[in-house]
């Protein structure tokens, strides 16, 4: 190989070097925030976090928002009945 040609490949492979140093900084970096969403403190501003960042908020049951209305939206009544008193409290 000559001077010119192992000068610019060294330039190439040093600018890939650099391209992918950020790459994997930017994937650590992701990788960290993943953890600490699946094993850190778990409260409700993690919900608040990732609109915040992402504009959306994950729900644990999938895109079953129609669903859940539904179900909110029905009522269920449920007759009055009597129960026969515990043993333990008959003798006691």
């Amino acid at each position: 190989m000559s001077e010119p040609n192992m000068t610019s490949e060294i330039v190439s492979l040093r600018n890939e070097n650099a391209v992918l140093k950020e790459e994997l900084a930017l994937a650590n970096q992701q990788l960290a925030w993943f953890r600490k969403q699946i094993f850190g403190r778990k409260t409700e501003q993690t919900s608040v976090v990732m609109e915040k960042e992402f504009g959306v908020q994950l729900s644990m049951f999938g895109n079953n928002e129609e669903k859940s209305a539904a179900k909110s939206a029905e009522t269920i009544t449920v007759p009055e009945h009597k129960r026969k008193k515990n043993a333990l409290t008959m003798n006691g």
